[in-house]
């Protein structure tokens, strides 16, 4: 018997029976497979893959300057002064009760606007008219408007 080597049949389990149990499929999750190793395709060696082209992007032919009037020039000015005044007016209730000299400079940031702000309006009331000549403007007005 030293020399014998003892041969077990161990029988091949079903694939699965017939409750829809598959004992070869309960094997390997035991075994910590998924999947069976016969049935893996060797994976091919990675290929170079190509660089990617984009496309040529259109660059877009300037618009040619448009002729903005002088009355919407105006408009926009007086946008503008609007929201620089509210702005300001925000930053004076945020100003600490302490800093007296920064509330004077803002309340005369404030009056200066208001008063561009008039001019602004009468600027209106004249291109309307037709009756607006620009060297009658103050030059922050002008500047403004530009």
């Amino acid at each position: 018997m030293e020399g014998r080597e003892i041969e077990i049949e161990i029988p091949s389990l079903p694939e699965k029976t017939d409750d829809g149990f598959s004992e070869k499929r309960a094997a390997r999750i035991l075994e910590g497979k998924r999947v069976d190793n016969s049935q893996v395709k060797k994976q091919q060696p990675p290929t170079r893959l190509k660089p990617l082209v984009l496309p040529k992007q259109k660059i877009l032919k300037r618009a040619a300057r448009v002729e903005v009037s002088r009355r919407e020039r105006i408009l926009s000015a007086h946008e503008k002064n609007a929201h620089a005044i509210i702005d300001l007016i925000h930053t004076l209730g945020l100003v600490a009760k302490g800093s007296v000299r920064r509330e004077e400079q803002l309340m005369e940031e404030i009056k200066i606007r208001q008063k561009l702000q008039e001019e602004l309006l009468n600027a209106l009331v004249l291109e309307q008219r037709g009756d607006l000549v620009e060297d009658t403007l103050s030059k922050e007005l002008q500047d403004l408007i530009k």
